[in-house]
């Protein structure tokens, strides 16, 4: 005699159910395609088109840790730092991600809230972001905006341990002078790591550069690049003929690409650089970096490595540079370099990314 009742109630239960997870799923793909409509503005070049649906997706779904990237960085290009502010906020509370806390001390800085407070924030940012060279970089430049002169310094030579090549750019030795720059050297040397060589190359002490390589494995071919970058030609010749003779080795690549680069030849570093696409892995560093205004169709992910944030925690595609745009931070100054070519194992220029 329950039968035909339950069986009534089920089938309600279950069309209310059905019916409920529709609307749940309207709502959420809605939201996301707002948040979509973003980062597509995003990818042309348009942050003030961007700001609006960014916003309102971080509104509607408060949750979503990307919708509230894409939508601090929106806030910060266009000059909404409270906006700005408490998005990354959101953000560092839910997934402690170190570009958020950059970004967060970023906005602080701009709204003026106490030293302490942006401090903390770059500490946040330096304990899981110390790996990435744009957020060393990054937090360096604002405690030299702090006066935190001590803590900036650590910052740079954490820098150059991982991108040597910035020794080598004008602008960010102009901005240091002659006597911190020689002082953040000898410091980034004496750190010992592999690339002390290249650090003391990049800042023009090629002597010097010798006697660290001479006690390396690979001497003969790391001296073969000093000599080469120093415009020996028939060293330049052997570097790129090692390249071509493993094409698969993608250190080797990589110094070829960078030596062609550094004597014109701009063809040559182009082939090379894309030859690291078809190897096992990409070669790190393949262009040079130094300091200036990031472009998002050059540096996307150019010295981070959480540009897949938003596509593997959220499923979501967000920005694939999630440094606060306007920003002075690492670029790429290597002459081949052409928008659409890849750099340090990153993703494809940002047009590719939208949706």
């Amino acid at each position: 005699p329950l039968a035909r009742p339950l069986r009534t109630a089920t089938l309600v239960l279950l069309l209310v159910a059905t019916a409920g997870s529709f609307l749940y799923l309207a709502r959420s793909e809605s939201v996301a395609g707002e948040h979509g409509r973003a980062v597509l503005a995003v990818g042309n070049g348009d942050w003030a088109e961007a700001l609006e649906p960014a916003l309102a997706a971080a509104e509607a779904d408060p949750d979503i840790g990307a919708y509230q990237m894409t939508a601090g960085l929106a806030a910060a290009a266009t000059g909404d730092w409270p906006a700005a502010e408490t998005a990354f906020g959101r953000v560092v509370e839910a997934d402690d991600l170190p570009t958020a806390w950059l970004g967060l001390a970023t906005a602080q800085a701009e709204l003026g809230r106490p030293d302490g407070d942006v401090e903390r924030s770059l500490q946040e940012a330096l304990r899981l972001g110390r790996q990435q060279e744009a957020i060393t970089l990054g937090a360096g430049l604002l405690y030299d905006r702090l006066g935190l002169a001590s803590q900036a310094d650590d910052a740079y030579v954490e820098t150059l341990t991982q991108m040597p090549s910035l020794a080598g750019d004008a602008a960010w030795r102009e901005s240091l002078g002659p006597e911190r720059f020689e002082r953040l050297v000898d410091e980034a040397i004496a750190a010992g790591t592999a690339k002390d060589w290249e650090i003391a190359l990049m800042a023009d002490d090629p002597g010097r550069a010798r006697e660290l390589a001479a006690t390396r494995g690979d001497a003969v071919f790391v001296t073969e690049f000093i000599d080469a970058w120093t415009g020996d030609a028939d060293a330049v010749a052997s570097v790129q003929a090692r390249a071509e003779a493993a094409p698969m080795n993608p250190e080797r690549l990589a110094f070829a690409a960078r030596v062609s680069d550094h004597v014109g030849d701009i063809d040559a570093a182009a082939r090379y650089r894309r030859l690291t696409r078809l190897g096992p892995h990409y070669a790190p560093f393949t262009v040079d970096g130094g300091l200036g205004l990031r472009d998002p169709e050059r540096e996307a992910a150019m010295g981070t490595s959480t540009y897949y944030y938003g596509t593997y925690t959220y499923r979501r595609r967000i920005p694939f540079d999630l440094l606060v745009p306007g920003q002075p931070g690492l670029v790429i100054v290597s002459e081949s370099f052409e928008d659409g070519d890849e750099t340090e194992g990153g993703p494809p220029a940002a047009g590719e990314a939208s949706p």
